[in-house]
């Protein structure tokens, strides 16, 4: 299993700024807002440079694994977690929805959410994956939600 799997070639942003990232903390802030306010889990990852921005620690419990980890492997702790049989499914998904994305216009890039269940540390996992933000015509960010009975 390899992280850079995930983060394929479809998806390439050229072209991203310093300044692209001086509002990240604005979405991190709502993030926390919207788990404070809903008990969903949440996170944001940023799809250029392939890390993890904001995990909250709610998703790390519904996982069952320790939020240092998370915060320190990023995006690959997962990897750690997920069984060979959901990685290729994920994998699926991933390619899937590349090909569909790459047909967008730009604003309609921002309409679509795919949702999709899989197994983190043996345990179901619903998640809600949406586009943040879009540049050069790719994702840069993307938000995901686990509801409150995932995990």
């Amino acid at each position: 299993m390899n992280i850079k799997d995930f983060f394929i070639a479809k998806n390439i942003a050229f072209g991203v700024e310093s300044e692209d990232y001086e509002q990240i903390n604005i979405a991190v802030d709502a993030a926390k807002a919207v788990e404070r306010a809903t008990g969903l889990g949440v996170y944001i990852i940023d799809y250029f440079m392939k890390n993890v921005i904001y995990i909250s620690e709610n998703i790390a419990q519904r996982c069952g694994i320790p939020i240092e980890e998370i915060r320190t492997k990023g995006y690959s702790c997962y990897l750690d977690y997920i069984p060979p049989t959901d990685y290729d499914m994920l994998l699926e998904i991933n390619d899937v929805f590349f090909d569909f994305f790459s047909k967008l216009s730009a604003e309609e890039k921002l309409n679509y959410t795919i949702v999709y269940d899989f197994h983190i540390n043996k345990r179901l996992i619903h998640q809600h994956f949406t586009p943040m933000t879009i540049r050069a015509g790719c994702i840069m960010y993307y938000f995901n939600i686990f509801p409150k009975n995932s995990g």
